[in-house]
């Protein structure tokens, strides 16, 4: 009780939330994971445990919960869990996946950024397509132009498929019963990338 009253003192003094906030929880399974449950469990341990960097203090009931989970798995599904909570931590310190995931009353910014960013370039293209006088320029400089324009197009294609389907997109799915559309495309994207 101590340590939960000193906790208590220094997040309150480091101006940091002291509330309790309940979120939904999923009740550990005691049979293999599968990998959509990988990565919710990842998720919500990575989320729980990413103070630790930081240096803060945990109370006795998020430490036993944790280890209470992991006692009845299996190594090979403990071992998925770490794998996929410290790819959450390394694209939260070492990416920008935290803007990209960005929500602002209930409004995914990064998401609309990114196809903005999509829309801009197309907008580009089209304008050098239609508008430009071309006859003013070198063959080789209009090749390029196109080249460069057609590259960051196919980029940032890439960029939002990867963006549909990373592992924060399914992580930030509340009930994994309900899963998108897209959720059997991510399940063939995962088996393929598995070495």
């Amino acid at each position: 009780m101590l340590n939960l009253w000193r906790n208590i003192t220094l997040r309150k003094k480091n101006k940091h939330p002291t509330q309790i906030t309940l979120e939904p929880d999923f009740p550990p399974k005691t049979d293999s994971l599968k990998d959509l449950e990988v990565v919710h469990y990842a998720y919500k341990y990575f989320k729980t445990f990413k103070g630790l960097v930081v240096d803060l203090i945990f109370s006795f009931r998020e430490c036993n919960k944790s280890r209470d989970f992991f006692k009845i798995r299996d190594p090979e599904d403990t071992l998925r869990v770490i794998e996929v909570e410290l790819n959450f931590l390394y694209r939260t310190l070492y990416t920008k996946v935290e803007v990209l995931h960005l929500k602002m009353k209930k409004i995914y910014v990064g998401y609309i950024l990114r196809f903005l960013a999509l829309t801009c370039v197309l907008t580009n293209l089209g304008i050098f397509y239609f508008k430009v006088n071309k006859h003013e320029f070198h063959g080789v400089d209009i090749g390029i132009t196109y080249t460069l324009l057609l590259g960051a197009i196919a980029l940032d294609v890439i960029a939002i498929f990867i963006l549909i389907f990373s592992d924060w997109s399914i992580a930030s799915i509340k009930d994994p019963k309900r899963l998108p559309w897209w959720a059997p495309i991510y399940k063939a994207f995962l088996v393929l990338m598995r070495p």
